[in-house]
């Protein structure tokens, strides 16, 4: 299997301080003989030593919620719709979108520099057609504004549940998420992502020495 180093989930852990008792334990890794785990509670990263992705293993603290709803996916997978794509390529087109976005932003708002994490990255998707439309755009205005850049297409897979066939898919994420899910997933070059009907519910991305778990952000219909 793949290897990947404990240290790529250094950028997982909750960074802020924080006096809760229920939330000071993600401020570290969580480590077993099977696998590694760091969470911020938006997102879930996970290292695994081995084929086992069971994760059966009580911290008795919150990280085992959490791990109650990966494994709970897993158990659902076969319900799921499936994204399929290319890594590089959504990868290259979000950090490009927010590079036109940050530049944008600067123009009109000189007193501004616009960061990562105060972008979303929009995805709707056509599942007859298999295309993914991709558009990043300001999460609060400026002075009244918004601002956001063309968005673009990109071939996709898709894969429909049996339960429900659906002719589109959509959420939005945190920019910065998204990026850190997609650099995470290096050495992966087709990923998919197993999803849910509503654009609520969290992605998951799932190879054989690591996992993601992506928490959406709200979007506008």
């Amino acid at each position: 299997m793949k290897s990947i180093s404990i240290d790529k989930l250094n950028k997982f852990v909750l960074q802020e301080g924080t006096d809760s008792k229920m939330k000071k334990p993600l401020q570290e890794i969580h480590t077993t003989e099977e696998f590694s785990v760091a969470s911020n509670s938006y997102m879930v990263a996970i290292v695994y030593n081995s084929e086992d992705h069971g994760l059966n293993h009580t911290f008795g603290d919150c990280m085992d919620s959490i791990l109650s709803i990966v494994k709970k996916s897993h158990n659902s997978a076969y319900d799921d719709y499936q994204i399929i794509f290319n890594r590089k390529e959504l990868l290259d087109l979000v950090t490009e979108q927010f590079r036109k976005l940050k530049a944008l932003v600067k123009q009109e708002q000189k007193k501004i520099t616009l960061h990562e994490n105060e972008a979303i990255t929009r995805i709707d998707i056509d599942c007859n057609n298999h295309k993914m439309y991709v558009q990043t755009y300001t999460k609060v205005k400026y002075g009244g504004t918004g601002y956001v850049v063309t968005g673009q297409d990109i071939d996709v897979g898709f894969k429909q549940s049996k339960w429900k066939a659906l002719n589109s898919w959509k959420s939005g994420y945190s920019s910065q998420y998204l990026l850190d899910t997609l650099k995470f997933m290096t050495g992966y070059e087709q990923l998919t992502f197993y999803a849910r009907e509503r654009s609520i519910n969290p992605v998951r991305c799932e190879e054989v020495d690591r996992e993601m778990f992506l928490l959406p952000f709200h979007i506008d219909d």
